[in-house]
C-alpha cells in the first residue's frame, strides 16, 4: 500500500504547517497519474497522524486530470489510462502538463484559521512513486 509513504510525507508537511496547532482539515490536490486510492489515502495519514497535532484532521483530496502535450504535434491529449499517446498524431513522445501533482494546497486549523501553501508532499518520496507508476504502466514522458 503505497499511500502509507505518501500519507507520511503529506503528514510531515502538514506539522510543519501548523507548528504544534490541532489541525482540523488538509486540502491536497492529487494527479490521477499517482493511481492513489483516496481511501487508502485517508486511512493511511489517519494512522500516521495518530498522537500529532493532525489526529482529527480530515483529508479533502481534489483530483488533477492527467494532461499531456505532444513534442511531435503540440497537441493537448487528456488521458486517464495507458497508453499514452497523443490523439491527434498518435506519438508517445509526450510530455506531462499536469496530474503528477501531490500538493498539501492548504490546512485548516481547529480554530477556523485556513493556511494556504501549495507545498509538495515530499518531492523525492513523490517523484519516486510517479517513476514507479510509468514504469509499472509503461507510461512516456515524465515531470516537468
Amino acid at each position: 500500500m503505497h499511500e502509507m509513504g505518501l500519507a507520511g510525507g503529506i503528514l510531515e508537511v502538514v506539522l510543519d504547517i501548523a507548528q504544534d496547532r490541532p489541525v482540523k482539515g488538509v486540502y491536497l490536490q492529487v494527479g490521477t497519474l499517482h493511481a492513489v486510492v483516496p481511501e487508502s489515502l485517508m486511512f493511511s495519514f489517519e494512522l500516521a497522524a495518530q498522537d500529532t497535532a493532525a489526529a482529527h484532521a480530515l483529508l479533502h483530496i481534489s483530483k488533477v486530470e492527467a494532461v499531456f502535450q505532444c513534442t511531435q504535434c503540440n497537441e493537448i491529449t487528456f488521458l486517464g489510462a495507458p497508453p499514452f499517446n497523443c490523439g491527434s498524431c498518435g506519438s508517445a513522445d509526450l510530455t506531462i502538463s499536469a496530474g503528477d501533482e501531490l500538493l498539501v494546497d492548504a490546512i485548516e486549523l481547529e480554530d477556523g484559521t485556513m493556511i494556504r501553501k501549495s507545498i509538495p508532499a515530499d518531492a523525492e518520496l513523490v517523484d519516486g512513486h510517479l517513476k514507479e507508476h510509468m514504469a509499472v504502466d509503461g507510461r512516456h514522458g515524465g515531470p516537468p
